[in-house]
């Protein structure tokens, strides 16, 4: 990473999503595995990133994320419309997503780093459901 960015400076961003399994073990509510948690009234409180995708529906943390965690489409909905309907429909089940490919990430590997978004990406379509 240091070589692109000595070579690009600031006309290429390179972003790595990784993190080491200590840390995810260490703080669960990063990654929105904690047992308990404050109930939300917004969705900027609960979950970041959201993605638009290219036909407009919007996904928490990654483009591909199953649509059964989706918040709804855009233009058909506003954003914020969308938000308070998936606290209240969709919030838990994505909480137990969650929680469930946390215990995944927690298991002992032979590999120190993960892509904490994109497992979960991939286990969201697994699933899904």
């Amino acid at each position: 990473m240091e070589r692109i960015r000595q070579k690009y400076g600031s006309k290429l961003w390179v972003q790595l999503d990784i993190f080491h399994r200590d840390l995810v073990r260490r703080h669960p509510e990063r990654f929105y595995a904690e047992e308990e948690w404050p109930a939300p009234t917004r969705v900027a409180e609960c979950v970041t990133p959201l993605v638009v995708e290219a036909d407009g529906t919007v996904v928490p943390l990654g483009y591909g994320f199953a649509r059964q965690y989706s918040l709804g489409r855009l233009p058909e909905q506003r954003l914020r419309d969308m938000g308070p309907c998936w606290l209240t429909t969709r919030y838990s089940e994505f909480r137990d997503l969650c929680r469930r490919v946390y215990a995944e990430a927690c298991k002992p590997s032979h590999l120190p780093f993960l892509n904490w978004y994109e497992l979960i990406g991939l286990r969201s379509a697994d699933l899904a459901g």
